[in-house]
């Protein structure tokens, strides 16, 4: 069975936000494989919101493409516009047991199309160095390197840029 794609705009809810929420902490954090009711329960016990989605709530035209495998999600890209024609690529990731199957490729690939359908004309996004093969992905897929930065962390920030359109 091929895996199935589709593309929401504006943030997710209900088991497709937790399925995104028990990903990004499988993902980041490396916690363990939860199954969405158990992301789901410790968000309601701990009367606490997902930190990332009240982020996501202060930005403009969100975007998510996700990715199953069946009724388990093993892949996201979700972004948002920073500015009327420019659009951040912010949050992603693939399974660990599902890489290597073309799947981020899939996602990006989607996420631009659908970023030239809306009108935007550049993407922006920005990783580190210990996210390798995402830096690698971002180049094979036409992004440029246009500077770094350094978090209140200490953490080296590599942002990236990539137009849409043709010059």
């Amino acid at each position: 069975m091929p895996f199935q794609y589709n593309i929401m705009e504006g943030l997710p809810e209900g088991n497709v936000l937790n399925s995104i929420a028990a990903l990004v902490a499988l993902v980041f954090n490396d916690g363990p494989i939860l199954r969405v009711e158990e992301v789901e329960q410790y968000y309601r016990n701990n009367k606490v919101s997902i930190p990332w989605v009240e982020e996501a709530k202060q930005h403009h035209r969100n975007m998510v493409v996700i990715c199953f495998d069946g009724d388990c999600l093993v892949g996201f890209k979700m972004g948002y516009q920073i500015k009327s024609k420019e659009f951040y690529s912010w949050l992603g990731g693939v399974r660990p047991d599902y890489r290597n199957r073309g799947i981020a490729s899939e996602l990006m690939i989607m996420q631009h199309n659908w970023c030239k359908d809306n009108g935007y004309e550049s993407i922006r996004t920005e990783t580190m160095n210990r996210f390798r093969n995402m830096l690698i992905l971002n180049l094979r897929h036409g992004y440029n390197v246009t500077g770094t930065y350094t978090t209140r962390e200490g953490d080296t920030k590599i942002i990236l840029e990539k137009p849409l359109v043709d010059s």
